[in-house]
Formats: structure tokens, sequence, C-alpha cells
């Protein structure tokens, strides 16, 4: 990274490179206008995280709850996991290049469909609907997207920052800086086109819904109930960037989920983190098609200066 900004030079910048840092800096410029009208808003009338987490608390979800869900992902986790390293040890696993793409698929759908089972499973349970859960409702969808489009926006000169600060860190400690498998499917040209598309679609649609329910909608009000606020959300942000089980995005991924964490507390409605979510995926996506597309260096080396987290996970 130290390397690829040493060597940006602007005399030798392509146009495309500069429309793309342009446009760039100024997506940057509007989230560091949103944080200080969000901080002259707070000033004048300050909000306590105390008052936001109440309605969160009311929530029916308990630790228990949280345990479950944890413990069925990673129980099907060490499966996998389990599953390959026998294959790998028995010699079973060699000219099986061509299954590699439905086992992906396999893996994926069924980490979909238990998350959302169990969750609704609980819910079931516990008698009490997806407003009561989750606090969605009709008339309030569209406000709350709109939230989260602007709470992302005003995350991401915050998240770029301190990811490239990390990287930088990282860069120096001479820690690998390998993006995460999915990243690396996504750009790999040996992957059927399919497979990658599929990729896209889960990353933009149940990916960001199911981790939104699991993390945010379930393990945050549990979460409160048991410690301060900021611990509380601290310690969910903390999980879920672990839980990706990438170190070189861990920092990206704590302050996205930190930013997620409170648009719900804000808006107490999951559809704010959810957008936002999406969003985050959807704007990485396009910075790695672009970069995928186009053989212009220059390109890419601004694309990584200025958006450093598109190392992190979809």
């Amino acid at each position: 990274m130290q390397d690829l900004i040493e060597t940006l030079d602007a005399g030798h910048l392509s146009f495309s490179a500069i429309v793309f840092g342009m446009l760039l800096t100024a997506f940057i410029a509007a989230g560091m206008l949103l944080d200080i009208i969000i901080l002259m808003r707070l000033r004048r009338k300050p909000i306590s995280l105390s008052d936001l987490a109440s309605p969160l608390r009311a929530t029916p979800w308990t630790l228990a709850d949280t345990g479950i869900v944890i413990l069925m992902l990673v129980t099907l986790f060490v499966l996998f996991m389990t599953n390959t390293l026998v294959m790998h040890y028995l010699g079973l696993d060699h000219g099986a290049e061509s299954e590699r793409p439905f086992s992906i698929i396999f893996q994926t759908s069924l980490f979909q469909i238990t998350a959302f089972v169990t969750v609704f499973s609980i819910m079931r349970s516990k008698g009490i609907s997806w407003r009561e859960a989750f606090g969605l409702e009709r008339r309030n969808l569209a406000k709350n997207a709109a939230i989260g489009i602007m709470l992302y926006v005003a995350t991401m000169p915050v998240l770029i920052f301190y990811s490239l600060l990390y990287v930088l860190f990282l860069k120096q400690l001479g820690f690998p800086l390998e993006p995460q498998e999915v990243i690396i499917l996504l750009n790999s040209p040996n992957e059927p086109y399919w497979l990658q598309i599929y990729l896209m679609l889960i990353a933009l649609t149940t990916a960001p819904f199911l981790e939104e329910l699991s993390f945010r909608g379930v393990g945050l009000p549990a979460a409160l109930k048991h410690f301060k606020p900021l611990t509380a959300v601290c310690l969910v942000s903390f999980v879920f960037a672990a839980f990706h089980a990438h170190p070189a995005s861990l920092v990206a991924l704590f302050i996205i989920a930190v930013a997620f964490s409170l648009a719900y507390l804000y808006t107490g409605s999951i559809i704010a983190p959810i957008v936002m979510h999406i969003m985050f995926n959807g704007v990485t996506l396009a910075i790695l098609f672009l970069l995928k597309i186009t053989p212009d260096i220059a390109l890419c080396r601004v694309g990584m200066l200025f958006y450093p987290a598109f190392l992190t996970s979809l």
C-alpha cells in the first residue's frame, strides 16, 4: 500500500483514473459534510445512547437466543471445515475443482437458510411479529431507508481513513494483505460467471438481510440487556468483524458494524442497517468490477488509495 501511494503521479494518471478519483473525492466530501451537520445537530440537541437503547431492550431477544443462532452457524462452519480436512487427508479432493462452484453454492445457501430458519423459529416460539422483533413497519420503510443511505455516506470518511491507517500498519508489520476469499472468487477469470453472479446477488440481497437480523436484530438487543449501550455496540460489532475471519479487514468491518448498530439504535428499525449493509456491499462490488474490467493500473491505484475498504468482506 505504501508503494502504491508513492508511485502515484498526477502527471501520469489517465483520464478515467482522474474522473474516478474525482468521483470518490466528491463522495468522501459529501460524507464529511454530513458528519459536520450531524455533529452540529448533536451539539445543539444531544442524544443519549441509553434513551435510544430503551426500545431495543424491550424486545424479547435474549443472550440465549443469540447463542442459539451463533451455535447453529458455528456448527455448520466446523462441519464444512472438518469435511474439507478429511477429504484432503484421504486424498479425495483431487480432481474436485469442477465441483467447487456447486460446493460453494451449497454451503452459502445452507448458511443463509439455517440463519433464517433459526431466527424465524425463535420468533414463532416467542409468538412475536416482525414489527415487535425488528421494528419493521411499512409506513416508516422509506424514511428509515433514507436515514440508512445518509448514515452510510456519513460513515465512509471515517471508515476509509481508519481502514487506510490499519492497512498501512499491517504493511509495516509485514502482514500479508490478501483479499478475502469471496473477493478472490469474484475477481478470478477462472471462476464461472454464473457463480460470480450468484455471489453478487447474495451480497446484495440475502446476506445483508440475514446478517443484520442475526447481529443487530437479535444480538444487539440481547447485549443491551446486560451491558451499557457503548459496550454492547462494540461487543456485537467485534463479533461481527471476527465472524468474517479476515484479519486484514477487521478494523473496517468493526467500524461499519458500529455504524450499523448506531443506525438501528437511532431508528429502532432493522431497515436502516440493512440498507447501509446493501450499499456497503454494492459500492464494494462496483469498485471491484471497475478495477476488474479496466487494464489501467493508475485507475486501480486510485481506487485502492481512496477505498482500501474494498479488501473487506461482502
